[in-house]
């Protein structure tokens, strides 16, 4: 209203360029440009918008409704001009004041209701797109905890330009800008929101107290709520390891048209064996398992993916352990080609307070399998074995090597039909228990990081990697054989549970950096944990034509081995107590 009466004020002076007295006025003209612009106002909702979110389309909003509000004075000007003083270029000159005086006055009230007077967080943006504007307008809201005042892209077109006062730099002024800054986060956009630029950050820059974030956690971040972490990692991007290429045809003759049984074929190895097996054309492939569930879940991923397995793909709910199931299982008048065993017991601290269980199941189910193996005629026979094998610390480990010994064992003393092979791999991301998937899980769910010891160093390789050079060491058979992957250098995993954090948008909370986000706590190691794995035996590997694939050439004897085979399954076929001890220094 104010804005309205001062308008019409300042218009008549300005038409009769001097100084007109507000008085002089006739109240009827206050009263009509009153009566119209609320009325053609309150219209078009312009009282209704919020001053706080007030923009350029309420603007556009307003113009529209004193166009009309003009149109409709200019129309009573002709009616009323002879009787009332009333120039006719005023509603022009009005309209125009009313309009400058109405924004500039919603302008100013929206910076006042939007000045945050508490501290934002300074930041960094890598990429200029729709969704980047939007987030660096939301920013200015006065919920938001992040101020973008700085930005950097790569398109020349945006050289030497500015948006809402910043400067737009060029991607090679990074390094200056990261230098001369002291930035809390650094969003990137859709464009470069990969590893490479991460590492360039990360690795060249070491950028230590700045989160490294993208577009949705940086939306979170400008309604007023803390940013959730990245959940989306890849094994790639956070160990760094190249892709490797899988040789199909190679494969495809050695499996096509062939019987292949699968043991544990719901858990994690087993079902990446399923489902690469199912690539190459399998004649029929029998997965076994003594989950439900886990049976339900693969054999619906396989027929869903390819639906001419459903009739390949057969499924047996059974325990390994139960050798007269299998035997009566519709296997016994069936042809079966290749064994995988895969079924185990698999984490090592149940291990620890489960030795019977986990001695009986590994090794005994191992045994029927064996015993299966030479009933069925198989021509094939893969065991699944472990790092953990080598100079085992740990019950788990103790199972494995057993479990190898009795591969031999068969080998030498029972049947030599078949060709064995031993398949030893360190940690496999995305195996049930692996450490990686553990972080990214702790990370979503609470503020710290669990690791065991600083100085802990693992192998690592991707489960669809390893579950391949598995595969492929079929083609490198002779009657037995002990494989080792290769899986490059021992990886820090104090090292990874850094990065997994970085990678997530979120900072390391340390003594150095009390205001960081996930703190790493020590808990110790666990029994039977070792600070680093190994792969073999000394200095025994031999290399195969396959680059990751070394041949083991243990010194088994069997003499030694015959003995202590016998006396464990022995103990077991009795159902007896096993002394840990007499365990340990047996296969130590």
């Amino acid at each position: 209203m104010i804005c309205i009466l001062f308008s019409v004020f300042i218009a008549f002076s300005l038409r009769l360029e001097t100084f007109y007295s507000p008085f002089a006025i006739n109240i009827t003209v206050y009263f009509l440009f009153l009566v119209i612009i609320i009325g053609v106002n309150f219209f078009f909702g312009i009282y209704d918008t919020v001053i706080r979110f007030f923009n350029i389309l309420n603007i556009l909003n307003l113009s529209k409704s004193l166009i009309i509000c003009a149109l409709f004075i200019i129309f009573a000007n002709l009616i009323i001009y002879k009787q009332i003083y009333f120039p006719r270029s005023v509603p022009y000159i009005a309209i125009v004041l009313i309009f400058l005086s109405m924004v500039f006055v919603r302008v100013i009230l929206n910076l006042i209701l939007n000045f945050n007077f508490s501290k934002k967080k300074n930041c960094l943006l890598i990429g200029v797109s729709r969704n980047s504007l939007n987030v660096m307008n939301l920013s200015r809201n006065p919920e938001s905890l992040i101020n973008i005042n700085s930005i950097i892209d790569a398109t020349k077109d945006l050289k030497k330009t500015k948006i809402n006062g910043i400067s737009i730099s060029k991607f090679e002024d990074l390094e200056k800008i990261l230098k001369n800054n002291e930035f809390d986060f650094i969003i990137l956009n859709e464009k470069f929101n990969n590893i490479k630029i991460k590492n360039i950050i990360l690795k060249d820059f070491k950028i230590d107290n700045a989160r490294i974030i993208n577009l949705d956690q940086s939306i979170q971040l400008v309604q007023g709520q803390k940013h959730s972490p990245e959940k989306n990692l890849n094994f790639h991007d956070i160990v760094d390891k190249t892709k490797f290429h899988p040789n199909k045809d190679l494969l495809l003759k050695k499996i096509s048209n062939k019987s292949i049984l699968i043991t544990g074929a719901g858990g994690s190895i087993g079902s990446e064996l399923a489902k690469q097996i199912s690539i190459y054309k399998p004649r029929n492939l029998y997965l076994l398992d003594n989950s439900e569930i886990n049976l339900f879940d693969i054999y619906n991923n396989l027929i869903m993916n390819k639906k001419i397995l459903i009739n390949k793909v057969k499924i047996i709910l059974c325990d390994c352990n139960k050798i007269n199931d299998l035997k009566l299982n519709n296997l016994k008048s069936k042809k079966i080609d290749i064994i995988f065993h895969a079924a185990a017991f698999k984490h090592l601290s149940f291990g620890e307070n489960n030795l019977d269980s986990m001695i009986y199941n590994n090794v005994n189910g191992l045994n029927q399998m064996l015993n299966f193996c030479k009933y069925m005629k198989v021509k094939e026979f893969i065991f699944i074995s472990s790092d953990k094998a080598v100079n085992p610390k740990s019950i788990l480990g103790i199972s494995k090597k057993i479990g190898e010994y009795l591969v031999f064992y068969y080998y030498k003393m029972i049947n030599n039909r078949t060709n064995y092979s031993i398949v030893r791999f360190g940690n496999v991301i995305g195996s049930s228990g692996s450490v990686i998937p553990k972080f990214i899980n702790q990370i979503s769910s609470s503020s710290q990081l669990t690791l065991s010891h600083k100085k802990v160093k693992r192998y690592f390789m991707s489960i669809q990697e390893a579950i391949y050079l598995t595969l492929y060491s079929m083609t490198l058979k002779k009657n037995f054989n002990i494989f080792a992957l290769d899986m490059g250098n021992q990886i820090s995993i104090y090292n990874i549970a850094n990065r997994i954090i970085k990678l997530s948008g979120m900072n390391t909370k340390t003594k150095k950096n009390a205001k960081g986000d996930i703190e790493i706590k020590i808990s110790g190691l666990k029994k039977g944990e070792k600070i680093k794995e190994e792969i073999s035996l000394g200095k025994n590997l031999e290399r195969t034509k396959h680059e990751k694939i070394f041949r083991c050439n243990e010194n088994f004897e069997i003499k030694i081995i015959s003995k202590k085979i016998k006396n464990i399954l022995k103990i077991i076929s009795l159902n007896k107590s096993i002394n840990k001890k007499k365990l340990i220094n047996d296969f130590k």
